[in-house]
């Protein structure tokens, strides 16, 4: 009986050894002002709007098997590949007619 009289009592607090320090400190200077490093301007990028033409199912089948053949990623990339080689085989004052259409309608649909 003496010993239950004389046991020490078990604490909840934990034992701290040491103060934990802070990996990072502020001041009220550092908080409110941005540093010049950090600031990133925003890369804008060209949305490249993208449309839908009508065609006869041969036709895509044909433009479809010619980008599968060609070195193209892209139907896309093939039908600029053939509107070039077209472009080429215009006079001057058709290829003119064409470039005076074409910003028609790119300032028609908002592409500047």
């Amino acid at each position: 009986m003496a010993d239950l009289l004389n046991k020490k009592k078990k604490s909840n607090l934990l034992d701290r050894s040491s103060t934990p320090k802070p990996e990072q400190t502020f001041d009220r200077n550092n908080i409110y002002s941005v540093s010049e490093e950090k600031v990133k301007k925003p890369i804008k990028k060209l949305k490249v709007k993208t449309t839908t033409i009508r065609c006869s199912q041969d036709t895509a089948n044909l433009i479809n098997a010619l980008t599968t053949l060609g070195d193209s990623k892209s139907v896309d990339e093939t039908l600029v590949l053939l509107l070039n080689e077209y472009m080429v085989k215009l006079t001057d004052n058709e290829r003119q007619q064409v470039k005076t259409i074409k910003k028609i309608y790119d300032k028609n649909s908002g592409i500047q």
